[in-house]
């Protein structure tokens, strides 16, 4: 029986048999009693009720919308551009996580990732069946597991999903604001390197530029406009070149400030795009 703590919301899956004890959140360490998960009054499932996840449509919920899950070949996610479901995060692996019918469930398993795969907040080891309702996360991304007799019930989680989406979740995922000061800020990199910047910069539609000293080459500047880099120039390079040399400092100094602006506009990709083929050439030379 699936329990939830009442004091952090995670979800503790607790054997039946195993009914009526305490135990301590291992999140925030609120005592959680099993035997007040038996006080309501649990009706009898009729054989009628019981339905074969072979007749039922499987989905993953994720940012770009849902997809519909094959049960005759794996599903793969990842930043390769062959994957079923391209990731975006750079902290994500070409070939990062695997989805796979046994003929009665879908097996989550990492594909030896470098962040790992986690699943309702635990990492998975091996293969794990997935639930309805399951959320799995890879790296930045979050994607709800769902089971549904039609695609119309799908869509009446997702209207259902929108509606509360303002007040979901909001202990664990911050919203931009709170992730990102609106103040100017520095720091070295050795705590954040250039492309979360980036990817934070991103999610909170910043605009300003940020300014990079790199002990070996000198300065660096990438101006943005509501999250996305329009202008770069490093090192003697200009455009998408330095976007992607940019992101391979690893060593020096940044600041970001609102205030600065500029009417170049010299990148010509996606600043998602340059994350990306920044990371893919990144994996290459490791």
């Amino acid at each position: 029986m699936i329990i939830n703590c009442p004091g952090c919301k995670k979800r503790y899956n607790v054997p039946t048999d195993k009914a009526g004890i305490k135990f301590r959140c291992k999140e925030c360490q609120s005592v959680i009693d099993t035997a007040v998960a038996k006080l309501p009054n649990i009706p009898e499932i009729d054989d009628a009720d019981i339905v074969d996840p072979k007749t039922l449509q499987h989905y993953v919920i994720g940012n770009k919308g849902h997809v519909l899950l094959p049960m005759d070949k794996e599903f793969i996610f990842g930043r390769a551009l062959q994957s079923d479901y391209l990731l975006e995060d750079a902290r994500s692996s070409r070939q990062h996580s695997r989805l796979k019918w046994n003929g009665a469930a879908f097996l989550l398993s990492d594909m030896d990732s470098r962040n790992g795969t986690v699943l309702n907040g635990e990492m998975v080891k091996g293969m794990v069946p997935l639930n309805d309702r399951d959320v799995v996360q890879i790296a930045g991304e979050r994607f709800v597991y769902r089971m549904v007799k039609d695609v119309s019930d799908l869509n009446l989680h997702l209207r259902e999903s929108t509606r509360k989406k303002r007040t979901m979740d909001t202990e664990e995922i911050p919203a931009p604001q709170a992730m990102f000061p609106q103040t100017d800020f520095n720091g070295s990199l050795d705590k954040m390197s250039v492309t979360e910047i980036c990817q934070v910069l991103k999610l909170g539609r910043r605009s300003g530029q940020l300014f990079i000293v790199d002990e070996i080459k000198g300065k660096c500047q990438l101006f943005f406009n509501n999250g996305d880099i329009v202008s770069a120039n490093y090192s003697g390079n200009e455009g998408d070149t330095a976007v992607i040399k940019a992101l391979k400092i690893r060593v020096g100094l940044f600041s970001f400030g609102n205030d600065k602006q500029t009417k170049v506009r010299n990148v010509t990709k996606p600043t998602d795009y340059l994350l990306l083929e920044a990371a893919r050439l990144n994996d290459e030379s490791d």
